[in-house]
């Protein structure tokens, strides 16, 4: 577990955040309202279903980590006060933002680095570093599972995310080509970083 500083706590996900992440993953990917709509339960079920068996794999493999609004946190847990030396309780608490790791070695390099995926936070906590402490927080899981580099993928016109990266020091390493985007909104760009 690890404090980032008063307000946010962020720590490895546990079986009792599985229903919290599959709400703010679905809500985050796939926004309320349009055609889709009637399919957001099957959309969240499917999500719920592959964290679970995500959150069952291997430590030195992957890893889920989220963000607990400290906040919501004593709201939701009268007596908890500001002090990180206390345990938290066991319920549920809220997950305010989320990312996930995994380790990658693609067999034309065979070179191992971390994959990150399903960045999200929640919309009415955003833009507050929630996002930034948990790329700080991966960065030291990347270092402690011995890995020097870090990749992404960021839809290249979420102009937002790109910034967020660019910030936390994620360069380009290459563009999608056009035939690859043809059945996606926007073209995806790779973003890497060294954090040897």
């Amino acid at each position: 577990m690890q404090q980032t500083s008063y307000d946010v706590l962020i720590r490895a996900a546990r079986r009792d955040d599985i229903g919290p992440l599959s709400v703010l993953l679905t809500d985050s990917f796939h926004p309320p309202g349009g055609a889709m709509e009637i399919l957001r339960p099957l959309l969240q079920l499917g999500i719920r279903e592959d964290l679970r068996y995500r959150l069952q794999k291997s430590a030195s493999q992957y890893a889920c980590l989220v963000a607990v609004h400290r906040s919501q946190l004593a709201s939701s847990h009268p007596g908890i006060n500001d002090d990180p030396s206390e345990p938290l309780p066991s319920a549920p608490l809220p997950v305010v933002g989320t990312l996930e790791l995994s380790v990658r070695r693609p067999w034309w390099t065979g070179d191992r680095y971390i994959y990150i995926s399903n960045v999200a936070v929640d919309r009415r906590f955003r833009r507050r570093g929630i996002a930034q402490r948990l790329l700080q927080a991966s960065e030291g899981i990347g270092r402690s599972w011995g890995l020097s580099q870090l990749q992404l993928h960021v839809m290249a016109d979420n102009a937002p995310a790109r910034q967020l990266y660019g910030r936390a020091g994620y360069t380009v390493q290459n563009d999608e080509p056009r035939f690859e985007a043809l059945f996606q909104r926007s073209r995806r760009i790779s973003l890497r970083k060294n954090i040897a």
